[in-house]
């Protein structure tokens, strides 16, 4: 009885690590890798000893790519802000101006366009970099999430009986 006992405490560890492992894949989320489901991302310490040394290294670049990449979206971001506040500044000057031959004004709307234009030409010289550093981050961390799960040595469980003797193999 006692063996069938200790059977079926061996059997029920391992399908419950089997459980386990099966959900100990990870995914790429934000710049980061992560168990599927769950919220926090994943240790570096942690990372260098589940991943091997290829694995581990692309990590880090995708990681520095991805910080690199925020301040060139951040200052792209201001750039097309400015381009469009200018241009609208310019809009509204070319839409109200009312030439007056008493006191002959030239409206500096086109100086103002010339200021959006240069804003926008600068936004896109930021915005190019940062568009590529971001996707080849995310692709460096999806190629390493796939090698990952893709990799692991699967647990598989299943009984034998030979010669009155019943055995787990995994």
């Amino acid at each position: 009885m006692s063996k069938i006992l200790i059977f079926f405490m061996v059997a029920f560890n391992a399908t419950f690590l089997l459980s386990a492992q099966q959900s100990q894949t990870i995914e790429q989320y934000k710049g980061h890798l992560r168990y599927n489901g769950d919220s926090m991302n994943i240790d570096k310490q942690v990372l260098s000893q589940i991943l091997d040394d290829n694995s581990f290294s692309k990590y880090l670049q995708a990681r520095r790519e991805y910080v690199a990449a925020i301040p060139l979206w951040g200052l792209g971001c201001a750039e097309l802000i400015a381009a469009t506040t200018f241009a609208g500044i310019g809009l509204h000057s070319d839409r109200t101006f009312t030439y007056n031959p008493d006191y002959p004004i030239t409206s500096y709307s086109p100086y103002l366009y010339v200021v959006a234009g240069s804003c926008l030409g600068a936004a896109l010289f930021t915005l190019i970099p940062a568009i590529i550093l971001t996707v080849d981050s995310q692709k460096k961390l999806i190629s390493i999430s796939k090698g990952y799960n893709s990799n692991r040595t699967s647990l598989k469980l299943s009984f034998c009986s030979s010669g009155g003797r019943i055995t787990l193999n995994f």
